[in-house]
C-alpha cells in the first residue's frame, strides 16, 4: 500500500523535501536519485562483513576521562571571587544610588 498526498507518493514528497533542504544547505550537486539510493540502502539488511567494517571504523574511547567534582571548597572559592568582582563594581560605580 503506497501512501499518497495530492497524487504524489509520500516517498516522493519526502524525497523532494530532502532535496530542497539539501540545496538550501549548499549541496547543489545532489540529485533525487542520490536520495533514493540512500533511502533504499536503509531497507537492506546488513551483512556480517558490513557490521564488522562498521565496528572497525567506529571510534571507541576506551579511556575514560576522570570526572571532576565540584567540591564545597572550590564552590566557596568561586563565590568568593564573584563577591570580589561585585565589590569592585560597587566601589567603582559613580552612581552610588544605583549601587
Amino acid at each position: 500500500m503506497m501512501l499518497t498526498a495530492g497524487g504524489l507518493s509520500l516517498l516522493s514528497i519526502v524525497n523532494r523535501d530532502i532535496l530542497s533542504l539539501a540545496r538550501q544547505a549548499g549541496f547543489d550537486e545532489l540529485e533525487s536519485d542520490d536520495i533514493e539510493d540512500v533511502l533504499a540502502s536503509h531497507r537492506e539488511e546488513l551483512t556480517n562483513e558490513d557490521l564488522q567494517q562498521l565496528t572497525e571504523h567506529s571510534p571507541v574511547d576506551d579511556e575514560e576521562e576522570p570526572q571532576q567534582t565540584l567540591t564545597t571548597k572550590r564552590l566557596a572559592e568561586a563565590f568568593n571571587l564573584i563577591q570580589q568582582g561585585m565589590q569592585i563594581l560597587v566601589d567603582d560605580d559613580k552612581n552610588r544610588e544605583r549601587s
